[in-house]
């Protein structure tokens, strides 16, 4: 439980300020509604056009706080049509409140259950309190010294604990109880990584063999060794897999891990220098990996047919002589752009295409046969599968690719057992889907946001807002995949995250050679943009965002962004993102721990590698940020313990988001006292509470405020809504109204306080600033003021001059929930709420405007904290979705547009210092242009020679701040 500064919280204080919130945020007829809950609906749809069977569905579900679970012993699965009960499996993953040992309410609960379904057929199951039966069929573990054996039922797999040898063992099991032997003979598998200059190494035996998820319908072992070798810099590659088994199923799922935990001086990281690639030491720093491979004995007996599935609609099979294989290989793209390339092969027969949607290969005789597939191996390429009479042959590399120190690469791949009385035919789809998009349970979008596991979310009250809102979102997330595919912005060490701004081409890597992106893409989950395809998807219940986007992303940052460090490397920067501008990890001069789509994923999928990279980064950062040498809490009143660390900002937001996921998702309830340490700090030290004629305003620091002071430049606006503020109402919303500090500042409080200040002055102290949603406000301000920083008096609040002194729609998107939340902890403010509604019309009416792009770092400001003004405008503005007569009243200056037409392209409202500029898709600059006077309008000639020689450009549009205001495409007809 978290603790007071200097007291523990009472249970009954708890309970009160649980209930007060609670009854602010969705009403007393609500809460007694919510506390009679004692079941919850899952709905599962299948979305592929592919029949499923006795499907495992494995996912993490929102469990309020209302419903009072606290005992999975006590919980069970029912089909709500038929009302036929179904074996399930359970596993707690956070808890509201408190650590997994603690005795709160579920928070996040991982489900598995078997389902079947018809094609594009949606299933209704409950979730409620009751005892679970024993499924029909079990699977089971048997360990040994030497081997761990799972059988699911249709086949036993049996790993070998005394080497890493993938597989040691594959059984088919027929319904008669035959046993027959399909993978393993006199050989054993292996994993090979080819290294230039430094040879070809295998896999060492497994130093750590553990069972992470086990029970009666899923199992995860998972191993943990080194290759035989050491490469450049004295280290050894290391490999982590985890095998997923599931009950009723002949497949063996392995999510492949292997990285350089970088070099042997400096235990693992110690400085940025060891971290950082600059260009000139590309080559010099990284290792360039030409091959990892898997391979698995196989004993089928003959004759043998070859079948491949490369796509929906082409697949092929045949007979293989005895020297003939069947493999898929997606090739390496050698430039930008280059079109990807696939080859397909059985025996002699060839083919080939695009992307390797589906893959899938299986060579099959008289007594079964084996399979494989690998996830997005369209994306992941350079890949391949090969299959002939002796083995079977995985390359998760199968072309060089680069890998810099503290870098990891990745796969998750599926080996399937087929009976011989299989239906080929069905056999194929279902396997592909399993790995690539298995069903998913998911509550009602009401029930989602009656939770508030996902903070305040729309309820799907239907409204013209909303559709609106969605809609943009289901358009920027398809813009963002179709900008992967178009961009050729994929490959094994690239594809998932975003690059910093999607919607040009130097951000993204523009550079023709096969490495571009990985040298030249500033890539990073900016701003969590990310996670709005998870609250996509929660608000739709469309898997399809989770599987092309969330997921993709999040594994990208877990095992190659944060840095990768042996278990027994004590680096300060481990199981954190350090990370630069203009390459991949170029310069790591900031935190770029963007962990909010990745803490999601975590509860999506229950990925125990989240944890275990991040609690790395906990266990060092903690030593920085809130404790003493002996590990014992530094009072809130004191600095950081160490010299580079701030109470508040972006970085210190990041890392105090690791301790709050570490304390829910851990046992270690300790670390939910180190962020509450921190929130005190910031409060204590950095905020100025100060009243003018008897009204309080509230600002923030990023620096420590000293008791002498009587002025400071506030934190920047756009930064204190993504980032303090949320921090706070994280806070309020498991453990009440605290009050924080050493003068005991109530969380409501300081949001009136901050609220106010926003209203009263950020939006009116700068030029151009009139007191509405519409005008310029300021990105910081100056404060000055007479006696105590808590209690004096305002005397002075001016804007701060700087670059970006204003703040643009993407800032104000970020203040719009501060207001509504100001207005739920405030209920007698009614402005509040109005205020809200202001802000979030303003920004989407001036989104209107703007081109929409990808999921990327202004997109991220945008979306990243609006969604709960979506809930709260259906809550309290019901059918309200019109511009309001604030609006019209604003005199404030129009932003200026970009728009093409008849051949011309026209830019608007410009102003003196504007700049405009079109670049090849590459990054290479065609026109600059300069406005040193105030114009209407200008115009270009779009059938210019000078944009002749390609069909599409890119423009940037900078106003006089050098803030880029507008980014967009140029579809153009070339010229003979």
């Amino acid at each position: 439980m978290i603790t007071a500064r200097t007291s523990n919280i009472q249970l009954g204080t708890l309970f009160s300020q649980w209930f007060k919130l609670i009854v602010l945020q969705i009403g007393i007829a609500q809460v007694m509604g919510l506390h009679a809950q004692t079941s919850l609906d899952m709905i599962v749809k299948e979305s592929q056009g592919i029949e499923r069977s006795g499907e495992m569905i494995r996912n993490g579900i929102p469990i309020g706080r209302g419903m009072g679970l606290k005992n999975i012993a006590n919980l069970k699965v029912t089909d709500k049509a038929s009302g036929k009960q179904i074996a399930a499996q359970f596993e707690v993953l956070s808890r509201w409140g408190g650590s997994l040992q603690s005795d709160s309410s579920i928070q996040w609960l991982l489900v598995t259950f078997p389902a079947d379904l018809k094609m594009y057929e949606s299933k209704t199951f409950t979730l409620s309190t009751g005892l679970n039966i024993a499924p029909t069929n079990p699977l089971t573990v048997a360990s040994t010294v030497s081997s761990i054996t799972i059988s699911t039922g249709v086949a036993k797999f049996t790993l070998d604990k005394t080497a890493f040898s993938i597989l040691q063992s594959g059984v088919i099991v027929g319904p008669d109880g035959k046993e027959t032997n399909l993978i393993g003979s006199v050989t054993t598998g292996s994993s090979i990584i080819d290294v230039q200059g430094a040879g070809v190494m295998t896999a060492g035996a497994p130093e750590e063999v553990v069972i992470e998820h086990q029970g009666a319908l899923f199992v995860t072992v998972k191993m943990r060794g080194h290759y035989s070798s050491s490469v450049p810099g004295g280290k050894s590659l290391t490999y982590i897999a985890r095998y997923n088994f599931y009950a009723g199923s002949p497949s063996m799922e392995m999510d492949f891990h292997f990285y350089w935990a970088g070099s042997s001086t400096g235990g693992g990281g110690e400085s940025l220098n060891q971290i950082g690639i600059i260009l000139e030491e590309q080559t010099k720093k990284s290792i360039l990996v030409n091959s990892i491979k898997l391979r698995i004995p196989l004993n089928i007996s003959g004759p043998l047919t070859g079948s491949v599935r490369s796509e929906v609609t082409k697949g092929f099979s045949g007979p293989l002589p005895n020297d003939g294989s069947v493999s898929l290989t997606q090739y390496r793209l050698e430039s930008q752009f280059e079109k990807p390339k696939y080859l397909s092969r059985v025996g002699g027969h060839l083919d080939s295409g695009a992307f390797a949607e589906t893959p899938f290969i299986m060579t099959s005789g008289a007594s079964g046969g084996v399979a494989a597939t690998i996830q997005k191996m369209k994306f992941y390429g350079p890949q391949s599968m090969l299959i002939n009479s002796n083995f079977m042959e995985i390359s998760i590399i199968s072309q060089p690719q680069y890998l810099s120190p503290y870098t990891g690469g990745y796969a998750k791949l599926s080996v399937i057992l087929k009976s011989p009385l299989a239906d080929s035919s069905t056999f194929q789809p279902r396997a592909v889907v399993a790995s690539d998009h298995r069903l998913f349970a998911w509550p009602s979008i009401a029930d989602v946001s009656k939770s508030m596991v996902l903070g305040e979310m729309w309820d799907g009250t239907p409204s013209s807002t909303a559709s609106t809102y969605l809609k943009t979102m289901e358009t920027i997330s398809q813009n963002t995949l179709n900008t992967f595919i178009d961009s050729a912005m994929y490959g094994f060490m690239t594809y998932g995250l975003p690059a910093r701004y999607m919607s040009y081409g130097t951000e993204g890597g523009g550079n023709k050679t096969w490495d571009g992106f990985y040298w030249n893409g500033s890539f990073t989950d900016y701003h969590n943009t990310m996670s709005n395809s998870v609250y996509l998807f929660a608000q739709t219940g469309n898997s399809e965002w989770l599987y092309n986007l969330a997921f993709p992303a999040a594994r990208r940052t877990l095992k190659t962004q944060i840095v990768q460090s042996d278990v027994n490397d004590s680096g300060y920067f481990s199981g954190w993102a350090p990370a630069g501008y203009g390459g991949y990890r170029k310069d790591p001069n900031s935190c770029h721990s963007y962990f909010e789509n990745l803490y999601l994923y975590y509860y999506l999928t229950g990925d125990r590698e989240t944890i275990e990279n991040l609690q790395k980064a906990g266990n060092t950062l903690r030593k920085a940020y809130t404790r003493d040498k002996v590990g014992k809490l530094v009072s809130p009143e004191l600095p950081n313990p160490s010299p580079w660390v701030y109470p508040e900002g972006r970085v210190s937001s990041q890392h105090s988001g690791i301790f709050w996921f570490l304390g829910h998702a851990t046992s270690d309830n300790s670390f939910l006292d180190d962020y509450r340490n921190q929130i005190e700090r910031l409060v204590s030290l950095c905020m100025v509470l100060v009243k003018k004629e008897s009204i309080e305003y509230a600002f923030i620091n990023q620096n420590p405020i000293s008791a002498t002071q009587d002025s400071m430049v506030t934190e920047q606006n756009w930064m204190l809504g993504l980032f303090a503020m949320n921090d706070f109402w994280k806070l309020y919303s498991e453990y009440g109204d605290l009050e924080l500090g050493k003068d005991r500042i109530k969380i409501s409080r300081i949001f009136a306080g901050v609220e106010r200040s926003t209203w009263e002055f950020t939006a009116k102290v700068h030029t151009g600033g009139d007191g509405t949603a519409n005008g310029l406000w300021a990105n910081s301000l100056v404060v000055h003021w007479n006696g105590s920083k808590i209690g004096g008096n305002l005397k002075q609040v001016a804007f701060q001059p700087a670059a970006e002194s204003h703040l643009f729609a993407t800032g104000k998107a970020l203040l719009t929930t501060l207001s509504f939340r100001a207005g739920v902890l405030n209920p007698n403010v009614p402005a509040f709420n109005q205020h809200g509604l202001d802000l979030y019309n303003n920004v989407f009416e001036f989104y209107k405007t703007q081109q929409t792009t990808c999921w990327d770092k202004e997109q991220g400001e945008y979306f990243s904290r609006i969604h709960p003004a979506l809930k709260y405008i259906s809550q309290y503005f019901p059918g309200r979705s019109k511009i309001q007569e604030w609006r019209k009243k604003s005199k404030a200056p129009v932003m200026p547009r970009v728009r093409p037409f008849s051949g011309m392209l026209q830019i608007k409202n410009l102003r003196p210092g504007s700049e405009f500029s079109v670049l090849t898709l590459s990054g290479k600059q065609v026109l600059r242009k300069e406005f040193e006077k105030e114009a209407e309008s200008y115009q270009i000639n779009l059938t210019d020679p000078t944009f002749s020689h390609t069909s599409v450009l890119l423009y940037r549009f900078f106003d006089p701040d050098l803030r880029m205001v507008e980014t967009g495409r140029l579809f153009l007809n070339p010229m003979n």
